[in-house]
């Protein structure tokens, strides 16, 4: 039986467009619907693969459920049914997740696998590539066919395996990437790999001891022309626990330039918290607005130089909204920086939420603003 589940946008398993979504239902339900014979405790059974049609954004759970009653198959009074079966009328095994956004299909059940032979196949026409979850170590050897915390870190992993053909860099951040690029046209990218960090309870894991936002590792320039190739690289073989952020620093004709970026508070409800739209405002800066997971990034399209980088920063602290302590972090390593891919403890996929365009403008001379167009224009032109 295939199941459909709806995810937020920013999970790994992506966010394909709905569209896209109903062809790779359709298809798989054309394929893969089918009757398979097999054994259950020394019964002859009939497998069925079905597909509950229900809508969804980004995966799809591949089960196999056996045609006959159990009451029937096992011989179970009443009484044996509802104690053993809880009103549970079918039995049914996980197999697959498949998740279209990566033309990925990963097999939870791998006895399954080899038990139906053309499933493999099947898989690959559809333009899947099928890999095999790792066995769980310890005690407990079965596998999860449910899409949760352990699956998702099985994604990710796989995802970041070097040569396995898959991308390590979801096509949501370059998008960030390439918008930005059309807006602002820098000649070189700061990016930076570096280890989030998490949260305990309600408050970052900060204190005085380690006043840090979040220790980078490395830090590496990269010309426009080269960014989302060379950020592949970088990310590919990553260790899962650090991340790549994108920082504010660019080169503009040979001139050191930084990107006005923000880091939300979590928890913000953008549409439903009037004094954040007025941080921004008061900001007074047409940019993007970023889903980041828990919360919202700002980058905006007026660059400034190091001098109003500083003055800028040092406005944003005290505004309703923003994290209270990423202004002072990010004046002490000198440059600001917003996370652009997973990590271990950060296990969503920051994407494009809607551009922002105040009122009253700027005057900088990169300024977005200085043109007529409206935001639905600069949409429609990306």
């Amino acid at each position: 039986m295939f199941f459909v589940m709806v995810v937020h946008s920013t999970d790994i398993a992506g966010s394909p467009h709905l569209t896209d979504f109903d062809a790779a239902l359709l298809a798989a339900r054309e394929e893969l619907n089918c009757v398979i014979p097999g054994g259950f405790r020394n019964h002859d059974v009939h497998w069925q693969e079905t597909l509950t049609n229900r809508p969804a954004e980004c995966y799809i759970g591949l089960d196999i459920k056996a045609q006959e009653d159990p009451r029937v198959l096992l011989d179970l009074t009443e009484r044996e049914y509802q104690r053993q079966w809880r009103g549970n009328a079918w039995i049914g095994h996980h197999i697959a997740l498949l998740f279209p956004h990566h033309n990925l299909a990963m097999v939870t059940n791998p006895y399954w696998l080899k038990e139906i032979q053309a499933l493999p196949d099947k898989l690959s026409e559809l333009g899947y590539y099928v890999v095999e979850k790792r066995r769980r170590s310890g005690k407990t050897k079965y596998y999860s066919g449910d899409y949760g915390a352990e699956n998702t870190m099985e994604l990710f992993r796989i995802l970041r395996e070097p040569g396995n053909g898959f991308r390590a860099v979801d096509k949501r951040a370059t998008e960030i990437l390439d918008n930005l690029d059309a807006r602002i046209g820098a000649e070189i990218y700061n990016f930076a790999v570096f280890t989030p960090q998490h949260e305990v309870g309600a408050r970052i894991k900060y204190d005085d001891s380690h006043w840090v936002v979040s220790p980078v590792k490395s830090r590496v320039d990269i010309p426009r022309t080269w960014m989302n190739m060379k950020l592949e690289e970088i990310c590919k073989g990553l260790p899962l626990a650090r991340a790549v952020g994108l920082t504010s620093q660019v080169l503009v004709e040979g001139e050191e330039m930084h990107i006005p970026m923000i880091d939300f508070s979590a928890g913000v409800d953008w549409e439903g918290d009037k004094e954040v739209q007025e941080a921004l405002k008061k900001v007074n800066i047409p940019g993007m607005l970023i889903l980041s997971g828990n919360s919202y990034h700002f980058y905006g399209f007026d660059l400034l130089g190091k001098d109003e980088w500083r003055e800028y920063m040092g406005r944003l602290k005290g505004l309703s909204g923003v994290d209270f302590d990423w202004p002072d972090l990010q004046l002490q390593q000198g440059f600001s920086m917003l996370r652009l891919t997973p990590a271990t403890w950060k296990l969503s996929q920051p994407c494009f939420w809607e551009y922002f365009q105040p009122t009253a403008t700027g005057t900088d001379r990169n300024s977005v603003a200085k043109t007529e167009k409206t935001i639905k224009e600069i949409a429609a032109a990306a």
